[in-house]
């Protein structure tokens, strides 16, 4: 688990109002980097993360977990 999700964990466990959801893990986002060819010192690194193209495979993983996450929430 990230910092930011576990900071939203110990939020969440005192008490305070978290919106639900799940998180994507630095693992997807490293394999993002990776599919893309993209470095932490490519100046043009914000604009090629928001042009890139999602990698198949981690698409195919997000949405299925989303699709179980929504199917989770609605029982």
């Amino acid at each position: 688990m990230g910092g930011k999700a576990y900071n939203l964990s110990q939020i969440a466990r005192k008490g305070f109002p978290v919106p639900e959801g799940f998180c994507i893990t630095t693992k997807a986002y490293d394999y993002f980097m990776n599919f893309l060819n993209i470095s932490g010192e490519d100046r043009n690194k914000e604009y090629r993360i928001r042009n890139g193209s999602m990698p198949p495979l981690l698409a195919e993983v997000i949405y299925n977990a989303y699709h179980r996450y929504l199917n989770s929430t609605l029982c």
